[in-house]
């Protein structure tokens, strides 16, 4: 089954703070645009470093519409939820106390269960929504390519009928079992913002837009299959 790919807008900026101020705006238009329309907005976040200065100037804004706003997590590892490792703990902390008091929901994966029942239980509320899955997904990419929890090698076309999955990262990252959105949930949203940051991102998009890897070997590039995908870069270190 062939694949239709598409060209990807590409912005680049020269320091961090433009471009976490230039793709938080574009945030906001996205969910103001949707709540306006919907009177709801569900945004998938990641949980990595990189996002987590656009979650803050998010929480800051004085036009965000928490009130009418879902929350969901991309990924998560499996970890105590009040850990620093836990990306759930990150997105919180980012976010601060009043917003989440204000959100309509914030839907985690609960590490209270065993990871199978983590999976299922949130594979199971995923499947309760109607329409597009997500009006906004915000993901980061890693040096190897990874995007949410799908890493490298992994068998991800087999899983297009679940919304969730279990994977674990490569030893290089401690190798953690994680949990993570598939790539048929991830792609079932408006749109698609991925922020990089650092001068090692070079290669990231290089290898993305003209590399030769195919895509189980660097999971960025199915990103490519969908039609409004953004891309904010900075080299800045």
């Amino acid at each position: 089954m062939s694949v239709e790919l598409h060209r990807p807008l590409v912005l680049h900026y020269e320091t961090a703070s433009e471009m976490y101020k230039q793709a938080e705006e574009m945030a906001i238009r996205q969910i103001l645009d949707l709540t306006a329309e919907l009177g709801l907005a569900r945004v998938a976040l990641a949980g990595g470093t990189t996002p987590i200065p656009m979650y803050e100037l998010m929480a800051k804004d004085p036009v965000f519409p928490w009130h009418e706003v879902e929350i969901f997590q991309t990924d998560e590892r499996y970890v105590p939820a009040n850990t620093e490792a836990s990306n759930q703990f990150k997105i919180r902390e980012a976010l601060g106390e009043e917003p989440l008091q204000l959100l309509r929901g914030f839907k985690t994966f609960n590490v209270n269960l065993t990871p199978e029942l983590a999976v299922k239980s949130y594979h199971e509320d995923l499947d309760s929504l109607d329409g597009k899955m997500f009006d906004l997904v915000v993901l980061g990419i890693g040096d190897d390519g990874h995007i949410a929890s799908l890493f490298p090698e992994g068998d991800y076309l087999k899983h297009q009928h679940t919304h969730t999955i279990l994977t674990s990262a490569p030893a290089s990252l401690m190798g953690q079992q994680r949990m993570s959105l598939t790539l048929e949930a991830i792609l079932n949203c408006e749109m698609i913002m991925v922020l990089l940051k650092g001068s090692d991102k070079r290669e990231v998009v290089a290898e993305m837009l003209e590399g030769r890897k195919k895509a189980f070997e660097f999971p960025a590039k199915f990103l490519l299959a969908h039609p409004n995908l953004k891309i904010f870069q900075t080299f800045e270190d």
